[in-house]
């Protein structure tokens, strides 16, 4: 029989006050964490990361005062001056107390590993790999992480991306990725662009490769920012071969795809029970001048297909697919800049889209969808961006 009971609770916008300070603060914080959470402290509380400072209650009834008014009181350090009296309010009000040092000291424990607290011997003992790699146990040969940006909306970043991001002494980052998450980044990091266009290569490849084990042989914690997700028409598969021959330790961040992020912005459901079985992603660049797809096994029945970096070769897609059996007026989309303001859909039957796109002038970034499903637009379009181009993808080929 057990004495505890698990519950959700909801903070209606009231502020989590937090006491005092200890080294895993940060961690044990996160552990609440949510996009909506206001940490709120005084005195050692207000140096930790991510509290806000408030003035310390200036009487006793001010203090319950401000105890009542919070979603829950967390106690960092025990022997703070005030935690007596915070716990005591905090029980007068039947406000929740997590004391994440000595659980039983308070009357609620978020949902951790079993073990207790993040960061704690027990807890670093059985909790999984993820949830035991903070900045600061980064080996000294130092550590890469190789992370998703996703489609284009900043807000569309994992969690897990944005509090990796927030952990990096080195950002090396492509052109595709919101100038606001490089804002994320802490001020002290060190930024290096190592964007790419067609043909155009900021950065050879095998300079990226050198950079990610200088930098992590400096003993750094080194974030490798791409656009989309990094496995898919990402090279993150060669960067971290590279890192594995090298003896660097890595780990990656999936990232949100441009073909999930683009076609659930353009009302377009890449699969649906009564018109497409299957999803294939492929890429229209070229190599060496030439497609490299095997157009017969693409054309399918029940099938979407979606092309990255496609825009430039778009000709030639469309009359390799109707060249192997596709029908002319299966439906087509091309999608600009898709999930952020400057988001343009043009729409055509498969014979008829490049023309479309010459008139439209859509530009790139783009991504090319393909199938019955495409015609559920009509129905289900709910985003429609300004079409005009973000300064960040200006002139890209994607």
């Amino acid at each position: 029989m057990t004495d505890t009971l698990t519950l959700t609770m909801r903070t209606g916008g009231r502020p989590v006050l937090v006491l005092g300070a200890a080294p895993e603060a940060e961690r044990w914080l996160d552990a609440l964490a949510l996009s909506t959470t206001l940490f709120r402290g005084w005195g050692a509380a207000a140096t930790v990361p991510g509290v806000a400072p408030a003035a310390r209650p200036d009487s006793e009834a001010a203090l319950h005062g401000m105890v009542a008014n919070s979603a829950m009181v967390v106690i960092l350090d025990e022997h703070a001056s005030d935690a007596a009296a915070v716990l005591n309010a905090a029980a007068v009000a039947n406000v929740p107390t997590w004391v994440p040092g000595r659980p039983a000291a308070g009357t609620a424990e978020p949902a951790l590993p079993a073990g207790g607290a993040p960061g704690s011997p027990a807890a670093s003992a059985t909790a999984p790999a993820e949830t035991t790699l903070p900045t600061q146990e980064i080996p000294a040969t130092g550590f890469v992480s190789l992370v998703g940006a996703g489609p284009g909306a900043p807000d569309l970043l994992t969690l897990r991306g944005l509090r990796t991001l927030q952990k990096a002494d080195v950002v090396i980052h492509d052109r595709l990725v919101a100038a606001s998450l490089l804002e994320q980044v802490p001020a002290a990091a060190e930024r290096i662009f190592v964007g790419k266009r067609r043909s155009n290569h900021a950065v050879p490849q095998e300079q990226i490769n050198q950079l990610l084990l200088d930098r992590a042989r400096e003993g750094k914690h080194v974030v490798r920012l791409k656009g989309g997700d990094p496995f898919i028409f990402g090279r993150g598969g060669e960067e971290i071969e590279h890192l594995m021959e090298a003896g660097v330790p890595f780990r990656v961040v999936p990232g949100v795809t441009a073909a999930s992020g683009c076609a659930a912005y353009a009302g377009i459901p890449l699969t649906h029970r009564d018109y497409a079985q299957s999803c294939v992603f492929a890429t229209g660049h070229r190599r060496e001048g030439a497609l490299d797809l095997d157009f017969q096994g693409l054309v399918r029945a029940g099938r979407t297909l979606v092309f990255y970096m496609g825009l430039h070769s778009l000709q030639d897609l469309c009359d390799g697919l109707i060249g192997h059996g596709m029908r002319a007026d299966m439906p087509t989309a091309l999608v600009q800049q898709g999930t952020t303001v400057a988001q343009r859909v043009i729409t055509a039957p498969l014979n008829g889209l490049p023309e479309a796109v010459a008139q439209s002038g859509i530009r790139a970034p783009t991504l090319l969808i393909i199938g019955e499903v495409v015609a559920l637009r009509d129905r289900l379009a709910w985003f429609e961006g300004t079409g005009e181009s973000m300064a960040w993808a200006e002139n890209p080929d994607r």
